[in-house]
């Protein structure tokens, strides 16, 4: 019969991997509908959604040379997700934004599938999954610090606006279970699982810190300020009343009117 500690590495640990993979997958959805709603990218960072799918297929990749089901089905979700996300906030994004969009999305396929192609062509699993391991820890810790891009930003204006909560939760809940799992329950701590996701655990962290000490606040853009300018209350430009008008219209007194016509004889 197995241990309570057999059990928890062994099923409850992994379970929870998956479940918060899931889920970290699906923190950006909100949002994401939202800009669909709106039309409109506001202070969002793009980035990070091009990483999601980045980061879920090179672990799809991954898992399926170490012939690992709980590293595969989580991130065949992701690669889904991440696919709809990135589709949905280029339409909306500025030219650099879309540029560094294509450079992560575009890129890392090209790289995953060169990859894939070449092992299952003949190069030996280990050295499939030595180079699959290595990709594994560069994607994942850039997909863990895209949102730190605009840290520089959040710390000058003390508001972490451009930190999505929800990402950041779950990146350091999901960062924390899938290290136990790499470090423990492999058979032999598999170096690819726990050193990026401690790392990725820490990046969580930091936005959580920021989160915490600089909190988010909306930025007003120009044309909400201008709207509430030119709202009726507020406007400098008011209909006169027909008392306060300064020309009125009828008939003059006699009195008035020869005084006007002698100051204009005059």
């Amino acid at each position: 019969m197995s241990s309570a500690s057999d059990i928890l590495l062994k099923w409850v640990v992994p379970v929870c991997g998956n479940t918060t993979a899931i889920l970290l997958s699906l923190s950006p959805l909100p949002t994401v509908l939202q800009l669909r709603k709106t039309g409109k990218l506001g202070t969002n960072n793009p980035l990070p959604y091009a990483f999601v799918y980045a980061n879920a297929l090179v672990w799809v990749v991954y898992g399926l040379l170490k012939k690992d089901y709980w590293v595969c089905i989580p991130n065949m979700i992701g690669v889904l997700l991440g696919q709809f996300y990135v589709h949905t906030a280029y339409g909306l994004a500025n030219s650099r934004q879309k540029l560094q969009m294509d450079l992560v999305a575009i890129g890392s396929s090209f790289v995953v599938y060169l990859l894939a192609t070449i092992v299952f062509l003949g190069m030996p699993y280990e050295t499939g999954q030595l180079a699959m391991g290595i990709l594994t820890i560069v994607i994942q810790v850039l997909y863990y610090g895209s949102p730190l891009s605009t840290l520089v930003e959040v710390v000058r204006t003390r508001n972490s606006v451009h930190f999505l909560l929800p990402l950041a939760l779950m990146g350091l809940i999901n960062g924390g279970f899938w290290t136990v799992y790499g470090f423990f329950v492999v058979a032999k701590a598999d170096l690819f699982i726990w050193l990026p996701n401690v790392v990725g655990t820490t990046f969580a962290a930091i936005q959580m810190l920021c989160r915490l000490f600089f909190p988010a606040h909306p930025i007003t853009g120009g044309a909400v300020d201008l709207e509430k300018a030119q709202s009726p209350r507020n406007s400098t430009v008011r209909p006169q009343s027909p008392r306060s008008s300064t020309i009125r219209a009828g008939p003059q007194s006699p009195r008035s009117s020869t005084a006007r016509a002698g100051f204009s004889a005059a």
